[in-house]
């Protein structure tokens, strides 16, 4: 009954369906050689042999102009990227040791005194970091700066008065400043990411990964939506050159600076990194979020085809590692 159940299932293009119908039979009576026939051909109707994940290229994003990244006359406060700010870097660090991840809370510690300068409770956490990472003697000799800084600091709180009048000319002059050299900055940055497209679209990976590392570290952090486009870029570089780890941290990289600029290529994209890797259960869920957003029906038809693939492809591991168990 499950055969003629799987059958009348396959006959509807209801394959997925099907194979669930023929498994269970083949469960039931494994001798049943109509129905392991059947299962063998849908199959290999669902895999097509010409299309292969790893030949994937990603699609690369739209050129930009400087026009495009004119930020709001309104908008006074400058917007900054999230991932490198100090509160942030702290409690990274903070979790990293609480979850075990010593090495990162360490590595975190010394990046927040080499970029925000030496503090109190930088020089704490980091002493606090090695101590739970067994290096007691480092740990030590990090607390002693903690205390020789808080001293320092406390007797210049005593002597100097800041004139905040000034502080606030200078602070004005400055801002003035800067307003012309982010807007140079951009102008270069987009340059970059130009350049970086159309070396990607005559398969010169490794020359537009050069391209988009320069655009990311010339645009200026305010320019959120072309540093998001950068990183994503970086990621389709990485990908053509084979790099598919780093292509998933590139990717990875764009969506935390801003989750609501994640498009569906983007997803399809990591996804197809992830296929590459044979990490067949993360580039199902990636294709699965891609299809639920604005993708056009030829790449539709394509995700939808890889999302197949890897599920099939996944059952497979999954039984090779019961197998091997």
């Amino acid at each position: 009954m499950w055969y003629y159940c799987g059958l009348c299932l396959h006959e509807l293009n209801l394959n997925d369906d099907a194979i669930q119908s023929l498994n269970y039979s083949l469960q039931l009576d494994a001798d049943l050689n109509i129905a392991s026939k059947l299962l063998i051909m849908i199959e290999n109707e669902m895999i097509e042999p010409e299309e292969e994940i790893i030949e994937f290229t990603p699609v690369a994003t739209e050129k930009v102009q400087y026009a495009d990244f004119v930020q709001d006359e309104e908008e006074d406060e400058l917007e900054i990227s999230l991932e490198d700010t100090l509160v942030v870097l702290e409690r990274k660090a903070k979790d990293a040791t609480v979850s075990g991840n010593h090495a990162l809370a360490i590595q975190t510690w010394k990046k927040i005194i080499q970029e925000n300068g030496s503090t109190y409770d930088s020089w704490l956490g980091l002493a606090e970091a090695l101590e739970a990472a067994g290096h007691a003697e480092k740990a030590t000799q990090c607390r002693q700066k903690a205390q020789e800084f808080r001293k320092k600091t406390s007797s210049l709180d005593e002597e100097i008065s800041v004139d905040l009048i000034t502080a606030a000319e200078e602070a004005k002059l400055s801002i003035a400043q800067n307003t012309t050299i982010d807007e140079s900055s951009v102008n270069v940055a987009i340059e970059w990411y130009n350049k970086g497209l159309t070396l990607l679209g005559e398969d010169k990976g490794d020359q537009a990964l050069n391209c988009f590392d320069k655009a990311i570290s010339s645009a200026p952090r305010e320019e959120r939506e072309l540093r998001v486009r950068c990183h994503n870029g970086r990621g389709h570089a990485l990908h053509q050159l084979g790099k598919f780890s780093q292509s998933i941290q590139s990717y990875h990289q764009a969506i935390s600076m801003d989750p609501t600029m994640v498009t569906g290529r983007t997803l399809y994209n990591m996804g197809s990194s992830y296929a590459a890797m044979e990490h067949f259960s993360d580039a199902v869920k990636c294709f699965e979020q891609a299809l639920n957003r604005e993708l056009d029906e030829e790449e539709i038809r394509l995700c939808k085809t890889q999302m197949n693939r890897c599920s099939l492809l996944l059952k497979e591991q999954n039984k090779s590692a019961k197998l091997q168990s």
